[in-house]
């Protein structure tokens, strides 16, 4: 079985909701899966279809089509920081409000407090994707370059990525440090040629 590693670098706070309230918090993270693998996989697959360019016959192959149009190849694992817990990670709140535009006050309850996690910049996260399923031979280097280079275009996590939140960095590891990118885009080039 094919495993491929990912390691984030965080460069500021992040919010992962998990569309429940908690005790004083309007939308919370989940403290114990802050960074879930269905999130990780949502956000490899946009930047591989909008980054990449790559199709949806193509992304379908590699992500999978959904719960009628086949399952992927690949299987994702959540995020986890390299060493500590995501105990150890700083969390705060964000207060969000909505104005009125005719009078500029503060719209009767229009206002939602809001959980980040701050990680210290020098902690990494990991996770993995590994091969779960058949897969042609054949398509395997391409669908690995895929995978990596579309981790390499993730450059935000979380909610509000437009306003601040979640920037990150994401590259790809393995037990001899970190992965060249120019062989995955010669491969995925010369993909496209034939």
């Amino acid at each position: 079985m094919s495993t491929l590693r990912f390691e984030i670098s965080f460069h500021g706070p992040f919010r992962v909701g998990t569309g429940r309230a908690r005790a004083h918090v309007d939308a919370a993270v989940d403290l114990a899966d802050p960074i879930p693998a269905s999130h990780v996989k949502g956000l490899m697959r946009a930047a591989a279809r909008d980054v990449l360019g790559i199709d949806k016959r193509g992304l379908d192959a590699v992500f999978g089509a959904g719960k009628d149009g086949g399952d992927s190849p690949w299987a994702w694992d959540s995020a986890y920081p390299e060493s500590g817990s995501w105990g150890d990670v700083v969390r705060a709140t964000r207060v969000r409000i909505a104005v009125d535009d005719l009078t500029g006050t503060v719209l009767p309850d229009h206002i939602q407090v809001g959980e980040l996690m701050w990680p210290d910049p020098s902690l990494r996260a990991v996770y993995s994707v590994t091969r779960s399923g058949y897969l042609d031979p054949a398509a395997l280097p391409r669908q690995e370059a895929v995978l990596r280079l579309a981790a390499r275009a993730v450059t935000a996590i979380g909610t509000q990525r437009r306003r601040g939140l979640g920037w990150v960095s994401i590259r790809p590891t393995s037990t001899d440090g970190e992965v060249a990118a120019r062989p995955d885009l010669e491969l995925l080039r010369a993909a496209e040629d034939h």
